[in-house]
């Protein structure tokens, strides 16, 4: 019965093994299948760009996949106004700056800040835990005209979060 196990258990042991990353991605937790592992812990838009975005993601199971994705396209199309770093949450740094700013979820910081006050419809908001891809697109778009005033770029659409407008909102 054991030899037979083994046997079973065997594909799977290869197949985990040709998915190893290297030690430095293992030890951030990585997945190399991760549609964000390319895009983790690498400098996006120009370094000189006056919104700073640092999100803390957990780039594994994909449940923010959408945000980390939004929020490259974003220093894609507009480098001089948006500088995005994706870190992921379970590696040394990232647990090291959500430390620092006694953040435990997933988050999206602008300009070092993950709660927001925008007044009227767009109200109060924290981009911490489950967030709505629309209040990470008004977080940016805030801090674009208060950077830039007019020459704020007008950003891509948020992508679509299926049951996001069932959850409560998270307010501070």
């Amino acid at each position: 019965m054991r030899f037979t196990s083994f046997r079973l258990l065997l594909p799977v042991l290869v197949l985990a093994a040709s998915c190893r990353p290297p030690s430095a991605e293992r030890d951030s937790g990585i997945s190399c299948k991760g549609k964000l592992a390319g895009l983790v812990d690498r400098q996006l838009g120009s370094p000189d760009a006056p919104v700073r975005v640092v999100s803390f993601l957990p780039v594994i199971d994909g449940c923010q996949d959408v945000i980390g994705e939004y929020l490259a396209e974003v220093a894609e199309k507009y480098p001089a106004v948006f500088q995005v770093r994706i870190l992921a949450m379970k590696s040394p740094e990232g647990r090291e700056r959500m430390a620092a700013h006694e953040i435990r979820c997933a988050a999206v910081m602008v300009n070092g800040k993950t709660t927001f006050d925008l007044g009227g419809e767009d109200g109060t908001f924290i981009l911490e835990g489950p967030m709505d891809p629309r209040d990470v697109t008004r977080a940016l778009a805030a801090a674009a005209r208060a950077a830039v005033g007019d020459q704020a770029p007008e950003l891509p659409e948020p992508p679509e979060l299926p049951g996001i407008d069932k959850m409560p909102k998270r307010t501070f």
